[in-house]
């Protein structure tokens, strides 16, 4: 009722909108094929493993892009006359989110190749910085845990991979809000930054947690979730932040600028 009773949207939004319904097809026959596939097994690793990978990172893409497409018909996005970043601010926020997307590759692949609790203490690693991952340092881990999982080198190193992400995440985020403060750049573009830096500190902290509770599944979900909504604030103050002085970058040659205003006699 709401679509047969409403003008076409503007621009290529209902690309968009149809890009959302195919990749929301493609989420659901990966999320069988993990289930019927888990026990196929190529090169020592699951198939249903490798599209569980694939049906997570998916997932997460087409939640930033149901974000986009909800930025795209707000006022925020069809202001006029925003102040783009510029200088480290403009390079730092896309650095930031590329660094978010390597996470969740990471997050996920830990999440599939049962590492997530490969290093049982933190924020040292077996009480090292680096753990060693020789023969017998593997052998002593494993006779020292209390659970019955085994942890190999690749674990260890994977999850020491996704510490280190972490960190450089936070600190390219932060960056961003600091120099953020003092930047010529539109009011609301500051507050994202600023909502930005507290979703990273929140998920650094959650990260932490997951460790001490030996990964409780509340506080594991949560920061799967803020996870999510971290990707996406980056990801849509990326596009924002380039479409500042433009807001109509995606709208199509025939049709009427965002925002403007159309007078009738």
């Amino acid at each position: 009722m709401v679509w047969t009773q409403n003008a076409p949207a503007e621009g290529n939004l209902p690309i968009l909108g149809w890009w959302a319904f195919a990749l929301v097809q493609v989420q659901g026959l990966l999320g069988g094929l993990r289930v019927i596939l888990d026990k196929e097994v190529i090169s020592g690793t699951t198939m249903g493993t490798v599209f569980g990978l694939i049906h997570g990172c998916l997932g997460q893409g087409f939640f930033v892009l149901l974000c986009f497409i909800a930025l795209r018909q707000t006022a925020l996005w069809r202001a006029s006359g925003d102040r783009r970043p510029t200088g480290s601010l403009a390079l730092l926020v896309p650095l930031g989110t590329a660094a978010i997307i390597a996470q969740l590759l990471l997050g996920a692949s830990m999440r599939h190749q049962h590492a997530g609790l490969a290093i049982h203490d933190f924020p040292t690693a077996y009480g090292s910085i680096w753990p060693a991952t020789d023969p017998a340092s593997l052998e002593r881990y494993n006779q020292a845990r209390t659970d019955e999982m085994t942890v190999t080198r690749f674990q260890i190193v994977l999850q020491m991979l996704h510490r280190l992400g972490a960190v450089l995440a936070v600190v390219l985020v932060w960056s961003s809000a600091w120099l953020a403060r003092g930047a010529s750049i539109s009011p609301s573009l500051r507050r994202g930054v600023f909502v930005w830096a507290g979703l990273l500190g929140l998920q650094f902290a959650l990260g932490a947690a997951t460790i001490w509770t030996a990964k409780a599944a509340d506080v594991a979900t949560a920061h799967v979730a803020i996870g999510a909504l971290s990707l996406a604030t980056g990801v849509l103050l990326t596009l924002r932040s380039r479409c500042a002085s433009t807001p109509d970058v995606f709208a199509s040659p025939t049709s009427p600028r965002s925002g403007s205003i159309a007078v009738s006699g």
